[in-house]
């Protein structure tokens, strides 16, 4: 039960560091800083660990070019935002480190960008569908396109997707909850 509720994207959640900053928390750790960033993007309690002295930027999830990311708590727009960060001070010149993928250039980025806007409008072309299991293959199948990965990681990647986009849509199509009777 546990490989498969994974697999599917249900079942285990890893806990979340807690950790309480508006926009960012320098620590000084001699001789050099490090600076987290609040950065929104696959959840919204996101940060980037940023070292300034080196120019590096440990982005995370935010970007990712070797597979898809999660898409269940995405909001598009912040997302995007975020990203857009990366190309102003104080991180346009740093090198970029993503969790799945390494170091990443503009190229990537931009390539990423591109990624979440088509995920975004597929998304919002699901929403409409009252049967959306086509749509979300189709949709999973071309979005799968921005990745580069191992040819046989091919059908993990493409349910991953799946999963993804069928719990946006079921956050948009989830029944009301009832109200409670009161007796």
């Amino acid at each position: 039960a546990f490989g498969l509720g994974c697999a599917l994207g249900r079942g285990l959640r890893w806990p979340r560091p807690a950790m309480a900053f508006n926009r960012s928390m320098t620590l000084h750790w001699s001789p050099s800083e490090i600076v987290l960033h609040r950065a929104p993007s696959t959840i919204a309690g996101a940060c980037w660990v940023h070292l300034p002295k080196e120019q590096i930027l440990f982005v995370g999830d935010t970007v990712s070019v070797s597979m898809p990311p999660w898409l269940h708590d995405a909001r598009f727009e912040t997302w995007l935002e975020t990203l857009g960060s990366l190309r102003r001070a104080p991180f346009k010149d740093c090198r970029l480190f993503c969790s799945h993928g390494g170091w990443i250039d503009s190229e990537g980025d931009a390539k990423f960008s591109n990624f979440l806007r088509a995920a975004q409008r597929k998304a919002a072309a699901i929403r409409e569908k009252s049967e959306p299991q086509k749509d979300i293959a189709q949709a999973a199948q071309s979005l799968l396109e921005f990745f580069t990965f191992p040819a046989d990681r091919k059908d993990f990647l493409l349910r991953r997707l799946q999963v993804s986009l069928r719990v946006l849509w079921e956050r948009e199509h989830a029944p009301a909850p009832e109200k409670a009777s009161s007796n």
